[in-house]
């Protein structure tokens, strides 16, 4: 009996296909097969497999699907399905294994290494990611996306000059596609060519003026290396506007919030000013998105990041690119910043020790030369209008060694000091404003983003904890917090708690049927 295969089209896709998806369906492989097997042993499993994922059931297909395999452990397409189960029901381990069983069983099966990068992307693993999609372009060469999805993860890989051909190669084929003018303006801009890059996006938004990564990337190459900073609030505010709600969105209004700010300040407005700067959070991988697809962030330390569509902006406030992949977006929920990585199955080794944080926990600062130090800082302010960051951290330096009591200097010192990527220093300017101001909850939002950023996750989301406490009804960042519990720290319990907390919040959420779903199975 013939059994449809799923294709990796059925997985991860670029863009939604409506129920008229493409499926290509293995119905002979699979006679043969089973044939081949001599026993009609496993099939009864294998058909019931598929037909629960066919159903979107991911979970329930895994037992049978476990024991298809189980009696036909030669079957490559069982393997796969299988790997399909797992994938799809956060369990990135198991699939991973299940995908390479059905390499090796069958190493021109096609969707199998279609289906293994996709996950290597979400992991953020792209080097490893582009090697099978290459393969999976020599063995499937009549389907095109397989040429995208290599460029995609060469660009996530770092490697722009050969993504870039890449791109090009596509589009000569295919025309202008929105996907491939995004991805080779990212490439454009990781070769220092903005000007490029610009071009391109300008012209894709001429095509589909409601591309949400295109209209993000642009904003931030007007606002980081065109010096055009109110086209890139213009920008900003028409990504903001999109409905349903954009990605990364609290991360994207806090940057136009700080970039409207700056425009319109005064000298009056200096100190209001400091207590919503923003600092930019790490990626990545970055992104999260809808349940068809992932955004994974690359990872950077600077201002808004880019996004390479159709799946990461990283978390959406730094000079570092999001690669949207065409990956399969797990059963649960994801964030704006980095790719899912959904929770470990409990048969699985635990994770690693994570990173935790020093604190220096300095003692309050006695007042000091306000005068003086106001005069340095306004230099320093000067500085980073001009986005001289080096300038304006050496003057806020010299404002806080004046007064060691300048609240504002302290937080504009961070912000200078993570645009240096000297994150030590923004680290402790942070810590040294909190202990000034122990209450201001924008400071707080801050230094958790910038603990994410350098990597101590763990510290992070205990200052997101914080901050919430002061905030309960505070929407923006509950999906990255429990983006975070759920694929960082693998804490199930916690990230519950802000799923469900968001749905409270916000039960109208644009992933909130995602949501719920993954609350159901992960009750």
């Amino acid at each position: 009996m013939a059994v449809p295969v799923v294709p990796p089209t059925l997985m991860v896709t670029t863009k939604k296909r409506g129920a008229a998806q493409r499926v290509r369906r293995l119905w002979w492989a699979l006679v043969a097969a089973v044939a081949a097997s001599c026993s009609p042993a496993g099939v009864k499993e294998l058909l019931e497999g598929d037909r629960l994922l066919r159903e979107s059931q991911y979970h329930e297909a895994i037992k049978p699907l476990q024991k298809a395999t189980a009696l036909l452990p030669n079957n490559a397409l069982a393997w796969n399905h299988l790997g399909f189960a797992q994938h799809h029901s956060g369990f990135p381990d198991g699939a991973d294994t299940a995908y390479r069983k059905a390499i090796a069983l069958n190493p021109n099966l096609a969707a199998a290494r279609w289906n293994l990068g996709c996950l290597c992307l979400e992991l953020n693993r792209p080097a490893d990611a582009a090697v099978h999609f290459a393969s999976a372009a020599v063995l499937d060469a009549k389907n095109p996306e397989n040429q995208l999805m290599h460029a995609i993860a060469l660009v996530r890989a770092g490697k722009a000059e050969e993504a870039e051909r890449l791109f090009k190669s596509y589009l000569a084929v295919r025309g202008a596609q929105v996907e491939a003018l995004n991805g080779l303006a990212v490439a454009q801009w990781l070769r220092n060519r903005p000007h490029d890059a610009a071009a391109t996006l300008q012209n894709l938004l001429q095509m589909a003026p409601q591309h949400r990564p295109a209209t993000l990337n642009l904003a931030i190459l007007y606002h980081t290396h065109l010096n055009n900073k109110p086209m890139a609030l213009k920008l900003y505010q028409r990504y903001l506007s999109f409905s349903p709600e954009p990605p990364f969105r609290a991360q994207v209004f806090q940057v136009a919030r700080s970039l409207e700010a700056e425009l319109q300040a005064a000298a009056a407005a200096v100190t209001n000013a400091a207590a919503t700067v923003v600092t930019p959070p790490a990626a990545p991988p970055p992104a999260p998105a809808p349940p068809t697809t992932n955004r994974l962030v690359a990872p950077s330390n600077a201002a808004p990041q880019m996004v390479v569509t159709s799946r990461q902006p990283t978390t959406a406030v730094s000079t570092s690119l999001v690669v949207r992949s065409a990956a399969p977006a797990p059963a649960a929920p994801t964030v704006t910043a980095q790719a899912p990585q959904p929770v470990a199955s409990p048969t699985d080794p635990p994770a690693p020790a994570m990173r935790r944080y020093t604190y220096t926990r300095p003692p309050k600062p006695e007042a000091g030369d306000r005068a003086k130090a106001m005069t340095h800082f306004q230099a320093g302010e000067a500085a980073r209008k001009e986005q001289q960051w080096a300038e304006a951290q050496k003057h806020y330096e010299a404002a806080v060694k004046a007064d060691p009591a300048f609240f504002e200097a302290h937080v504009f010192l961070g912000r200078a000091a993570l645009e240096n990527k000297d994150l030590p220093r923004a680290l402790a300017a942070y810590e040294q404003a909190l202990v000034l101001q122990p209450d201001a909850a924008g400071t707080r939002f801050n230094f958790a983003l910038a603990l994410h950023q350098a990597g101590f996750a763990a510290d992070a989301v205990e200052e997101f904890e914080r901050f919430y406490q002061a905030q309960p009804q505070e929407v923006n960042g509950r999906m990255f917090v429990a983006n975070i519990y759920l694929q960082e720290l693998h804490d199930v319990p916690k990230a519950r708690v802000h799923y469900q907390r968001l749905l409270e919040l916000q039960p109208q959420h644009p992933q909130a049927a995602a949501i719920r779903e993954w609350l159901r199975q992960h009750p």
